[in-house]
Order: structure tokens, then C-alpha cells, then sequence
């Protein structure tokens, strides 16, 4: 994750301009040494699945029903976040949903 006014946020938002996509960065470890390469790092992955959300098949959705069903997505992320992060280390994170 990077900072928004970061040197690499202010350089990827340049090529966004300039091409019309970002390039990614890629860095990690190597397939046979671990110095340099673009292998992922190994790193834990933990997996919180929540309750289904029910909903309605609607051929030609409102805008107001996409609009209450993400909020109820939102909510739902929220609280699996909020019910889950002492277990897994998170205590003090904040999450932003843009």
C-alpha cells in the first residue's frame, strides 16, 4: 500500500496520464534465490468469510436499489471487519472504504 502524495503514487498517476493505464511495479523474491525477482514473498493469507447477503435477481436495477444493496455490502464488510481484526493482529486499524 502507498501513500497518496508518495513518490511512486505521483509517478504511477503521470504514466496514468500519459498512457491511459498504470504499469505495475513488481518486486520480489526469485524462483531459485530469494534476493531479487518477481515472485510474490511468502506471506500469510487470512480468509474471513461472512453471511450471505440476500438478494433479488432484477433484470433493470433502479439506481437507488444498486445504491442500497452496496450500502448493505458496506455494512456487511464492516462489521466482518470490525467482529474479526483483534483475532488476526488488526486491533488498531481503521478501515477506509472510499
Amino acid at each position: 500500500m502507498h501513500e497518496e502524495e508518495s513518490l511512486y503514487n505521483r509517478i504511477q498517476e503521470k504514466i496514468i496520464k500519459a498512457i491511459g493505464f498504470p504499469i505495475p511495479a513488481f518486486y520480489g523474491r526469485g524462483l531459485f534465490q530469494y534476493s531479487f525477482g518477481i515472485v510474490p514473498f511468502r506471506k500469510p493469507i487470512t480468509t474471513v468469510v461472512g453471511k450471505p447477503i440476500d438478494t433479488e435477481a432484477t433484470p433493470n436495477p433502479t439506481q437507488e436499489q444498486i445504491d442500497a444493496l452496496h450500502q448493505t455490502y458496506i455494512d456487511a464488510v464492516v462489521q466482518l471487519f470490525e467482529e474479526n481484526k483483534d483475532k488476526y493482529g488488526a486491533a488498531d486499524v481503521v478501515l477506509k472504504i472510499k
